[in-house]
């Protein structure tokens, strides 16, 4: 009941048709009678029924338009008072730019070298996954080529940057 009120005080806001804002209240009075239950062709009916004489014609279709528009959920509730204000757009967003903060090498690597104080040979020794019992010799470097790298892996192992570069597999065959 209080909906249909609603709706009842809605059609007596429609403006007169002709440049007073009428259109776009037509669908939000639309709007306010299929919420309220009432029926399409009686919502259509009633604002036929309280449509204003204006400055122009309104044609049955612009009305079925609007209780159709309303009845599939296009909401557009009317504005109380006089026709719909023009407003300034907003400025378009810019994205917003990052902070630039800044970077101290010294101090980050002060702080990496103070990761590793008190670590000696033998603790690296221990966390290391591959194990080297024997001493160092050309085996342990294909060790370490066969555990870290796939075979087809290009990798430069000399003195003139550029003129030796091999597979990691020829180079565990060349050890």
């Amino acid at each position: 009941m209080i909906l249909q009120d609603s709706f009842t005080e809605a059609l007596s806001t429609l403006p007169r048709p002709g440049g007073n804002g009428y259109h776009p209240r037509l669908l939000g009075v639309a709007n306010i009678g299929i919420r309220s239950g009432i029926p399409p062709d009686e919502v259509a009916a009633a604002l036929r029924a309280y449509t204003p004489p204006g400055g122009r014609q309104v044609p049955d279709r612009e009305i079925t338009d609007a209780v159709t528009k309303a009845a599939l959920g296009q909401a557009n509730a009317p504005r109380r008072g006089g026709p719909p204000r023009w407003r300034v757009p907003p400025p378009p967003r810019q994205a917003p730019q990052p902070i630039a903060r800044p970077f101290d090498a010294a101090k980050f690597m002060a702080d990496r070298l103070a990761e590793g104080d008190g670590y000696g040979e033998a603790d690296i020794w221990e966390a290391s996954p591959v194990r080297m019992e024997t001493p160092p010799g050309p085996e342990d470097a294909a060790r370490l080529l066969v555990s870290l790298y796939a075979p087809d892996d290009r990798l430069f192992i000399g003195d003139t940057y550029g003129r030796t570069v091999k597979t990691a597999a020829e180079w565990v065959s060349t050890m």
